[in-house]
């Protein structure tokens, strides 16, 4: 199963385990910045609902994506789902109500009750995912990327950068991407109508400028 495939099928399952509840789905990382490999990447994205999702419903969110896990890249999925209104009027660090990557697997595959019911919190990651999502992200399903993820003040991803990001200093064969600084601020005028691309089938919006560090995989 391609990668479009794998999305759409995952797009369409949630869509009916939330229904009304959630707002959209954004692909962010590496296939939304045109640099993905199959044989090493991992596929990122974002679940934005309008009010935190039932345990069930959760539990639901998680066995959609194991049923596909034949059909997974090297690195699995990696999925969070957040609240529209930490995306749009940003807090840090953000809340998130479910978080899923390949090395929960065998954990949601022994107890997925459990799980869901301790996996949330917050995460200081996503400033840098909401901010992708903002400036390149691919959107599957719902409101636009643009009206759904407000900027991300320059300060904390300042602070972020700063930070020594995984396997910098250290042998490694993570990839790393620049992206552009100016979409890491975030702001864009009013009215200002950003150069387009297709990618994965979906209409996504391109902007340039100096750079920053952004881990891929």
């Amino acid at each position: 199963m391609c990668e479009t495939t794998l999305l759409n099928q995952i797009s369409l399952e949630y869509q009916k385990i939330l229904g009304r509840r959630l707002v959209g789905i954004y692909v962010h990382g590496s296939l939304a910045f045109g640099c993905y490999r199959r044989e090493r990447s991992d596929i990122d994205f974002l679940t934005v609902t309008r009010d935190p999702p039932a345990p069930a419903e959760k539990e639901a969110l998680i066995d959609a994506l194991l049923k596909l896990e034949n059909d997974w890249p090297a690195k699995g999925i990696e999925m969070s789902v957040v609240l529209k209104k930490y995306c749009v009027n940003f807090v840090y660090p953000t809340p998130f109500e479910l978080h899923f990557s390949k090395m929960y697997t065998e954990r949601c595959r022994q107890d997925r009750k459990t799980f869901c019911r301790a996996m949330h919190g917050t995460d200081r990651d996503l400033a840098a995912h909401f901010t992708v999502t903002r400036a390149v992200g691919i959107t599957l399903c719902g409101e636009s990327a643009a009206s759904v993820f407000g900027a991300v003040p320059p300060r904390i991803l300042s602070g972020q950068h700063s930070r020594r990001p995984p396997g910098i200093g250290r042998r490694s064969r993570g990839r790393h991407c620049v992206l552009p600084a100016e979409s890491l601020q975030g702001a864009r005028s009013p009215g200002e109508r950003p150069d387009s691309f297709k990618r994965a089938g979906r209409q996504v919006g391109r902007r340039s400028a100096s750079a920053a560090l952004y881990l891929l995989d």
